[in-house]
C-alpha cells in the first residue's frame, strides 16, 4: 500500500505503509557507550516550542543530526526496519528523530505519526516507575477509513535500553508521569519511500485525492 505524501501543494515522494508486528531490541552496554551522553544533549537541548503532542522537555526534530549519540539510535533502528523482508524493496531512511525529557507530570498524548512508515521509541533512562509506551490496536480514526489495519495493543514497561519500532498508523502515548525522577526517551519516524502513487494526503492524514 502506497500513498503520496503532499506538503504545500506538491507531491514529493511516496511512501511505503506496512502491517507488521511490535520489534523489539535491547541496546543496553556493551552495545551502548553509556546513557549520559544521551541525557545530556537532551538536557542540553533547546525545548520545541510548539509540539502539539508531546507535553514535556522536547528537542527538534532534527536533533539526531546534531547528536552523535542519538543519532546511533536512530542509526540502529534504520537497520531493523532494513532487515525486514516486508522492506527489502523500498529506499528506508531516517525522516527525524529527536529526545525527550518526562517530569513528573508530563506525558504524550495519543496520536500516530502516519504517514511515516515506522515509528521508534528508545527508553534510555529512569526508573522503574517510569510511565509505559502504550501501544493501540486501531489506527487514529482520521485515517481508519484508509485502512483496515489492526494492531495487537500493548503495554511496554520504561525498562533502559528497550527498543521498540511499529507501524507509523499506531496510534500511541505516554500516560502522566507520576515518578520525581526524569524519564528520557528518544523516538523518531523512518520513511520507505516509493514512486507516487495511491491516495494523495497531507501530512496531517487529511484525504485530497483519490484510489488510483
Amino acid at each position: 500500500m502506497r500513498y503520496t505524501i503532499e506538503r504545500t501543494g506538491h507531491s514529493d515522494y511516496g511512501t511505503a505503509i506496512f502491517d507488521t508486528p511490535l520489534i523489539t531490541a535491547d541496546l543496553r552496554p556493551p552495545f551502548w557507550y553509556g546513557w549520559d551522553r544521551i541525557t545530556n544533549d537532551i538536557d542540553n537541548s533547546s525545548e520545541l516550542p510548539d509540539s502539539k503532542n508531546v507535553k514535556a522537555h522536547c528537542s527538534d526534530w532534527d536533533f539526531w543530526k546534531r547528536s552523535p549519540s542519538i543519532q546511533r539510535i536512530a542509526e540502529n533502528a534504520l537497520k531493523q526496519v532494513e532487515d525486514l523482508e516486508s522492506s527489502a524493496k523500498w529506499q528506508c531512511e531516517i525522516a527525524d528523530c529527536w529526545g525527550i525529557r518526562y517530569q513528573k507530570g508530563d506525558s504524550t498524548v495519543k496520536h500516530s505519526h502516519f504517514p511515516h512508515s515506522f515509528s521508534f521509541v528508545h527508553h534510555v533512562s529512569g526508573c522503574d516507575q517510569g510511565s509505559p509506551l502504550m501501544l493501540y490496536s486501531q489506527p487514529d480514526v482520521s485515517i481508519s477509513k484508509l485502512m483496515d489495519f489492526e494492531f495487537e495493543k500493548k503495554e511496554i514497561p520504561f525498562s533502559p535500553g528497550t527498543l521498540v519500532i511499529f507501524p507509523g498508523w499506531v496510534v500511541h502515548e505516554v500516560t502522566e508521569h507520576q515518578c520525581d525522577h526524569p524519564r528520557y526517551a528518544v523516538a523518531g519516524n523512518i520513511s520507505c519511500k516509493s514512486e507516487p502513487s495511491g491516495k494523495i494526503i497531507n501530512v496531517d492524514g487529511y484525504i485530497s485525492g483519490n484510489n488510483c
